[in-house]
């Protein structure tokens, strides 16, 4: 198709009318053409705003929910006391003159604002789960996902939000459909009248929309934000330390390029990735919730949560996610062969999902209490499998004894063709996507990439930090250790005699432009990193970062923490230092 997209071809592409071969021959025109990409961008915009201001419409006039008897039964006697004082006053007013009906009727209002006991308010307790015979405080499935040691933060994350998901996907991989349920705790230490809930898929060519909102049982019509963010209005003001249930069904109509997240979500050569796929809570400071848009593949992380995960797929897909398998069973719909697969992890900031039929071929090695598993694309993909599976092994035993263990009892390595090719891979917890395209440099390719992305569980995954406000603690520490493992130098890096350009590493993502920001992070990044091993010494520095994991994981770092521990590594004052590369400014300035 060489002409640009009319409005009929527009309307069958968006609306799903076409043919696949139509539909295949606007899928290459797409990819060449950026102006009628804009026009598809915009028209799937539009279909979603009206799609989710027709639904709270609709909603806004649906008859209240009928109540129980069981709920009405503990009212019964104060309606019958009420019932009889009003028939007991028409009585009495129907035989006296209108004078005595006035001194009556204020009597009786007098009584009424004395003595009547206030209509009660209605409480809903918390809604029970419904898609798991689990209660939500139930930590039982996610200690499977988790190394002995480290089973202990279950019971110091008791209020952390709890996901229970029911999903299907359809066996042509473009449509996801779930419902979910979301406990959701108040430790913001602030009343909350709304909760804010990503819908980042929507940032890409994919379509997620949510549908049927409840709270806590009743109906609540969510509000726009903004293209990835809608508001759930809270039926009553939610107090610090108070829970309340979300529910909702959503639908995931997936895109076929690699525009999100690099093609961490997207389907392209029969590979499903599902990042970000389903409505998440929103994480919160200063304040607010947190509703930054994404910035050079970047997205901000929720809180560390919990999620079960119950997927319904064809049987002929290996399915590849965060967590561990705790239940499966075959199903059926009509005539096809399904699986019934239920996952749990936690606690992790978000689930990935990917899916294939290609992935064939699984090896697997065991190291300390984690099992690595590494996926090929393909059979012929076989010996790069086992290189990064290879090189993994030998950097979790590393990490281990160096930094602090390796939580999750599974660690899984996928080669993957979806990633843009401006990406050699990406971590999301629990699993490490490798491109393939590291695979045509051999052995280096596959070490450097597996590299990266294991040191990026440690550094990125498991040690929390909001990421599009200090990006450097995530990427640059991540490059500088992997750096110096494959210098075999320890930690150590020979820093380049000749400084980068001044520009400070401790910005968010937002205030550098594209071209600048892989520099900084990874260059200037590792260069400060350099002079901080330099100045501190190497075992000091290698006992900051044994510390700053120890402290960190499962939490939220900051710059200012890590100074911190690096001054009391050296019993120094590393202000200058800090000032200099990360801040560009004394702190506060």
């Amino acid at each position: 198709m060489g002409k640009h997209l009319d409005d009929n071809d527009l309307n069958g592409y968006i609306h799903q009318t076409l043919t696949d071969a139509q539909r295949e021959s606007m899928d290459r025109h797409l990819a060449d053409c950026p102006l009628c990409r804009a026009r598809v961008d915009d028209a799937r915009r539009l279909q979603r705003q009206i799609r989710l201001e027709l639904d709270a419409t609709l909603r806004q006039v649906q008859p209240a929910r009928t109540r129980q008897f069981s709920q009405m039964r503990a009212s019964l006697p104060q309606q019958r006391q009420r019932a009889l004082w009003r028939f007991h006053s028409l009585r009495m007013l129907s035989g006296v003159g209108t004078l005595g009906a006035v001194v009556l009727l204020c009597l009786f209002a007098v009584y009424v604002l004395q003595f009547w006991p206030p209509t009660p308010t209605t409480q809903l307790e918390t809604a029970a789960p419904s898609f798991f015979a689990v209660n939500w405080d139930d930590t039982t499935p996610f200690a499977q996902g988790l190394v002995a040691g480290e089973q202990s933060i279950l019971a110091r994350l008791p209020q952390a939000t709890v996901y229970h998901v029911d999903v299907h996907i359809r066996d042509d991989l473009r449509r996801v459909n779930g419902r979910q349920q979301i406990r959701y705790v108040n430790n913001t230490g602030q009343a909350l009248d709304d909760v804010a809930l990503r819908l980042l898929a929507n940032l890409g060519d994919s379509q997620l929309t949510v549908a049927n909102v409840l709270v806590n049982g009743r109906i609540a019509p969510p509000t726009i934000v903004n293209t990835s963010t809608i508001s759930v209005k809270l039926p009553e003001t939610l107090a610090p330390g108070a829970a309340v249930v979300l529910e909702m069904d959503f639908s995931l109509l997936v895109g076929r390029s690699r525009r999100t997240f690099d093609g961490a979500l997207g389907l392209l050569n029969d590979v499903l990735g599902l990042a970000y796929w389903h409505p998440t809570v929103a994480a919160f400071a200063d304040g607010d919730w947190l509703l930054d848009e994404p910035v050079h593949g970047l997205a901000s992380m929720g809180d560390k949560s919990y999620f079960l995960v119950r997927v319904t797929a064809s049987s002929e897909q290996v399915l590849i996610t965060s967590g561990v398998e705790v239940d499966r069973k075959p199903t059926a719909v009509g005539d096809d062969a399904q699986q019934e697969v239920t996952f749990a992890a936690g606690p992790v900031d978000l689930f990935y999902l990917t899916a294939s039929e290609r992935y064939q071929v699984v090896l697997s090695q065991t190291v300390g209490n984690t099992r690595i598993n590494s996926y090929a694309y393909a059979d012929y993909l076989l010996p790069d499998a086992q290189q990064a599976l290879t090189e993994a092994a030998a950097l979790l035993e590393t990490y281990d004894a160096r930094f602090g263990v390796f939580p999750f009892t599974e660690l899984d390595l996928v080669g993957t063709p979806n990633l843009s090719f401006s990406r050699a891979g990406v971590s999301y917890p629990g699993v490490s996507l490798l491109s393939l395209n590291s695979y045509l440099y051999g052995k280096t390719g596959v070490d450097v990439a597996a590299g990266r992305q294991v040191t990026a569980q440690w550094f990125g995954r498991i040690v929390g930090q909001q990421v599009l406000a200090e990006p450097w603690l995530a990427l640059s520490l991540t490059e500088y250790v992997a750096l110096g493992e494959e210098s075999g130098d320890a930690i150590t890096m020979n820093v380049a005699a000749e400084k980068a350009p001044a520009l400070p590493i401790g910005l968010p993502a937002a205030a550098y432009e594209s071209g600048e920001f892989d520099y900084v992070m990874r260059e200037r990044g590792t260069q400060f990193l350099g002079e901080l091993e330099t100045q501190l010494g190497a075992d000091a520095f290698a006992a900051l970062l044994r510390a700053y994991y120890q402290e960190f994981a499962w939490g939220g770092a900051t710059a200012v923490a890590f100074q911190q521990l690096a001054e009391a590594q050296c019993a120094c004052d590393l202000t200058p230092l800090f000032q200099e590369w990360v801040y560009g400014a004394a702190p506060g300035d």
